[in-house]
């Protein structure tokens, strides 16, 4: 095959903006967590929405190389989409476009990576103008209109010494260490006889892996796939404190910074084989991960 014209520096930069953002999107989430921004409900639901168009977006990307490790994680996908009750099996059919992971599968997702940045590009409009509409959140609760900021040159100029810090970064991860991120698998050719040793996503899929992987049942794995992001939209319904931030809860905060390091450890684990004592933290780190939810409503009174 023919190499396109600077295709190599286009690929790195594609990888690691790629990791760059995911970085930055956990981050954002963690940080509106921690300061209340959950009490805005429709810029934190158009929030969550985009969180989850972009980590479809990123694993259709992740198949596109047909690698090893990409072949055999969207099989596995595959046999989790068919222990859906009833209408597993069509649905797996709709989405590989056949019986089997194939040519008319890449296709497919080759069109939806394509497609799905333009309606991701929608909703984070709709995301601004929410935000624009209501105002940023207050951690104090109070009046905001007593205290605003103006976006221009305030929060511009802050900014942009963020973003400039963030493509020094990325220019220097392009330039010396372009794959450092990369896991050496996506290099091996697919083969669709031998099966990996150990078959895991990339990095900023690992938590979910980790949860989706704890649970015997399938049916069971894939409802705790799904609500380890949906359960987000729960948060603004539990919340019943006066403050808006959980620095203000002593007990709110512990239970933050534990569900941290806790996706932190689901992340590792996601990484590793299926043995022990990795099996039993990943039991472990699910019931926390779940739980934090409705202990923060509860830890609003201490």
């Amino acid at each position: 095959m023919k190499e396109v014209s600077i295709g190599w520096a286009m690929r790195r930069f594609h990888i690691n903006v790629a990791n760059f953002m995911f970085v930055c999107l956990y981050i954002h989430v963690g940080r509106g967590l921690y300061y209340g921004s959950f009490r805005l409900f429709k810029v934190w639901a158009s929030g969550v929405v985009l969180l989850l168009l972009v980590i479809i977006t990123a694993f259709t990307g992740y198949v596109l190389p047909w690698s090893q490790i990409a072949y055999w994680a969207a099989q596995v996908i595959r046999r989790i989409v068919t222990a859906i009750p009833l209408f597993g099996n069509d649905i797996a059919i709709w989405i590989w476009g056949g019986y089997a992971v194939g040519n008319i599968t890449l296709k497919r997702f080759f069109s939806l990576h394509f497609l799905m940045p333009f309606v991701i590009l929608g909703i984070f409009f709709l995301h601004l103008v929410f935000l624009h509409v209501r105002g940023s959140g207050n951690p104090l609760g109070l009046d905001r209109d007593c205290s605003l900021v103006r976006f221009h040159r305030f929060f511009t100029v802050k900014d942009l010494v963020g973003v400039s810090g963030g493509c020094c970064i990325l220019i220097f991860m392009v330039g010396f260490y372009p794959y450092r991120l990369l896991d050496g698998g996506r290099f091996v050719p697919c083969d669709y006889i031998e099966t990996p040793a150990r078959i895991h996503p990339e990095w900023y899929f690992l938590f979910a892996y980790a949860i989706l992987r704890s649970v015997p049942n399938k049916v069971g794995g894939i409802v705790l796939l799904l609500m380890s992001i949906l359960i987000l939209f729960v948060l603004p319904e539990i919340w019943c404190g006066k403050m808006e931030a959980f620095c203000f809860y002593p007990g709110c905060q512990i239970l933050y910074w534990r569900w941290v390091f806790n996706f932190c450890v689901l992340t590792y684990v996601g990484r590793q084989g299926v043995d022990e004592p990795f099996v039993r933290a990943g039991e472990w780190g699910t019931i926390f991960y779940f739980l934090f939810f409705p202990a923060v409503g509860l830890m609003q009174r201490v």
